[in-house]
């Protein structure tokens, strides 16, 4: 099944956002937003009808699943969130401050990072590239973007999650960010076991086959199996308080599968997350989670949309080779360009995205590919062009599709 061009939200969530802004209501299905330091950010509920870096999905409002969660009626608190972001996973410590900037010169006004990305350096060199924006007044406000970073399993639980999220708050030198994100939903690991130690006895040897059978085992204390549900649950918690408090204009989750998102459900007090931030591109589309995401109300926000960066040879041929160079993608670069332009498979395969009304947040370090990145939406895919694109999922058999998350014991996430 193929989706795409799902309308998910209503104007009903457009009647305010969380810092003080007004709202021109322009049409049925768009509205503009002009904030005080006047930087126009149009609401559009469907990607495919984003006209630029500043075209922004309305991310739902958290409504309490009890009302007696809230002593008085929750605010409306709606966010606008462009469509396109830079994203800065693999940036390094050396390169992010620098690119961050660029993106932002470049007219990116949403910038995604983690609290783990480049070693747990990227987010203080984000803060850096903002603080920079602003003195040279490329932006003119922290209100003109949009930051979203995420929480790492390392601190799951309620007071660590707290803890970790004030640790990303002064890294960035940020007040708030507008997204905070669950970055994964499983635990996090002892030390990995190595055979290299000589002399190792059969008790030994047992304890790694079984560690390697079981990768439970290595979990760290209090993330067991049994227990990483409920810690789900307490930082979520957390990040409900983060909500209310303001430190976080909107809370979403990151990897989750349907059951991760049904199991949080039960013992959330506000729901839906904004946003599942998701490993999604031809290989690996994702229908139903889509699909279930769209039905809550939940943006998806795809990440790896040419392929990411976690590939190997062999992976790549198992799968019949790279996204960007397999042929139903070079042929609609080929048919789609001209003497004036050339639309590349970077632009096809990221278009392809928007058009199942995915977020996207392409990452590179190439000023000219950072431009190359954001002229999508004058660009149109067929129906039969996203068929043809949609089909590459065929050469992946039994979950081969994903890419990301190579070393990672649980990157299947078939676990509760």
């Amino acid at each position: 099944m193929i989706i795409y061009q799902v309308p998910i939200l209503g104007l009903a969530w457009l009647a305010a956002i969380h810092r003080t802004i007004i709202i021109h209501l322009s049409s049925l299905g768009t509205c503009h937003v002009m904030s005080r330091n006047n930087v126009s950010f149009q609401s559009v509920p469907l990607a495919s009808d984003a006209a630029s870096l500043l075209s922004c999905v309305p991310l739902p409002n958290l409504t309490p699943i009890n009302s007696s969660h809230w002593q008085t009626a929750p605010p409306d608190r709606t966010v606008l969130m462009p469509w396109v972001g830079y994203g800065t996973y693999r940036l390094g410590q050396k390169h992010a401050r620098s690119a961050v900037l660029a993106a932002l010169q470049t007219g990116y006004r949403h910038v995604d990072t983690a609290f783990i990305y480049g070693g747990q350096t990227t987010e203080l060199q984000v803060g850096k590239a903002i603080a920079d924006a602003l003195k040279r007044g490329i932006i003119t406000s922290r209100d003109d973007i949009f930051v979203t970073t995420k929480q790492w399993r390392e601190y799951h639980g309620y007071q660590q999650s707290i803890k970790c999220l004030d640790l990303s708050l002064e890294r960035l030198g940020l007040e708030y960010v507008d997204c905070w994100m669950m970055h994964w939903p499983g635990p996090c690991w002892e030390q990995k076991p190595t055979m290299s130690r000589q002399n190792q006895n059969i008790h030994s040897q047992c304890t790694l086959e079984q560690q390697h059978d079981n990768p439970w085992t290595r979990a760290k204390p209090g993330m067991g199996q049994s227990q990483i549900a409920h810690l789900r649950a307490e930082t979520w918690r957390a990040m409900e308080d983060a909500y209310r408090c303001g430190k976080a204009r909107s809370i979403a989750v990151s990897n989750f599968t349907i059951q991760h998102l049904q199991t949080l459900k039960q013992t959330a007090t506000l729901w839906p997350p904004a946003i599942n931030q998701i490993e999604c591109h031809p290989y690996y589309p994702q229908n139903e989670l889509i699909a279930y995401c769209q039905s809550e109300g939940i943006v998806v926000q795809a990440y790896a949309s040419l392929g990411g960066q976690d590939g190997t040879k062999a992976k790549w041929k198992t799968l019949g080779g790279k996204l960007l160079e397999s042929p139903p993608v070079l042929d609609v670069s080929k048919r789609l360009s001209t003497t004036q332009r050339n639309v590349t498979p970077g632009q096809i395969l990221l278009r392809w995205a928007l058009q199942r009304n995915c977020a996207i947040i392409p990452k590179t370090l190439s000023t000219s590919r950072m431009r190359e990145n954001t002229q999508l939406f004058d660009i149109v895919l067929s129906e039969d062009d996203m068929l043809q694109i949609a089909k590459l999922e065929e050469n992946a058999v039994a979950d081969e599709g994903r890419i990301c998350w190579r070393t990672e014991p649980l990157r299947m996430l078939n676990f509760l």
